[in-house]
């Protein structure tokens, strides 16, 4: 007996299932989860965080003297940053510890690892998502989708639906 309390992706989901159609397989699941890390972390490090509405907003930026350290330590920072750019960690590995993992029917994003060291070469024995939970904390939401991304995302799992379904038809 059917649950009349399903969501509509559910409902879907069964209907698809019913006929032999798993458009959200572990390995596009797997490939939309890139996709969605690699959003957050672009965002991020152009400076922009998610605001409690949904709506991307500047981060603060870092103060001349914060730069200066920066600059002094700049072999330690990740290659894909830079000193002068808020990337809201000292060196950049928060970002390149997002990850995003796919199973079935599951799009999954997260903070991975441990930090490998701190600006000026020290050991650190915080997590990358301890660092995260922190930042967060102080105000600098960058670990959550903004509605223009929310919508991105739907508009990518809806064309993989219909691609798979038209594919089986």
């Amino acid at each position: 007996m059917a649950s009349k309390n399903l969501t509509t992706i559910d409902r879907l989901r069964k209907i698809l299932a019913d006929v032999g159609i798993n458009p959200l397989t572990a390995s596009a699941c797997k490939e939309l989860a890139i996709k969605v890390a690699d959003r957050v972390k672009k965002r991020t490090r152009l400076g922009y965080g998610v605001s409690d509405s949904g709506e991307r907003i500047k981060l603060d930026s870092l103060s001349p003297r914060y730069i200066e350290t920066r600059e002094d330590y700049s072999e330690n920072l990740s290659a894909a940053t830079r000193a002068r750019r808020s990337n809201l960690t000292a060196t950049g590995q928060m970002l390149d510890a997002i990850e995003g993992k796919g199973a079935p029917s599951k799009v999954i994003i997260e903070i991975a690892g441990r930090r490998t060291g701190e600006l000026t070469g020290g050991r650190s024995r915080a997590t990358n998502a301890e660092v995260a939970r922190y930042v967060q904390e102080q105000g600098r939401t960058f670990f959550a989708l903004t509605t223009s991304e929310k919508k991105a995302f739907a508009r990518e799992v809806k064309q993989l639906i219909l691609e798979t379904v038209r594919k089986r038809l």
